[in-house]
């Protein structure tokens, strides 16, 4: 169970942060309700605030995570509900995201098969 992530990772996720042009988050860096272990999540919710990304803030931990930080108003989307925002309108904008067509036999399998692949998915083809 990750509690908490560590100063290098805070400052490893920050700089890519800052480059990027756009940053879906979904989850927070560790137990963020414990003070104690709210460094990580505190610091990463601040570096989307400070950055120029769009950032995207889905599912309820990371939303409720970006109120208690006060940085709800400084992203680009923070929704209030706990489904992810990505869920209306993945497969509208972005194919990749879409559901691919099943495999009756994978769908059977509980792991990823060795080609690296979801259980029941099939590569996504153009």
């Amino acid at each position: 169970m990750a509690i908490d992530i560590g100063d290098k990772a805070i400052e490893e996720f920050s700089a890519i942060i800052k480059d990027a042009k756009t940053v879906l988050w979904n989850g927070p860096m560790g137990v963020f309700e414990m003070d104690c272990f709210a460094k990580g999540t505190k610091e990463i919710a601040e570096a989307l605030a400070d950055s120029s990304a769009i950032s995207i803030v889905g599912g309820g931990d990371s939303v409720t995570a970006a109120k208690k930080f006060k940085v709800q108003d400084k992203l680009s989307s923070a929704p209030q509900a706990a489904a992810p925002p990505w869920n209306s309108w993945k497969a509208r904008c972005c194919p990749a995201w879409a559901p691919c067509p099943t495999n009756a036999a994978a769908a059977n399998r509980s792991k990823p098969s060795c080609d690296g692949r979801l259980p029941g998915r099939q590569p996504w083809a153009a």
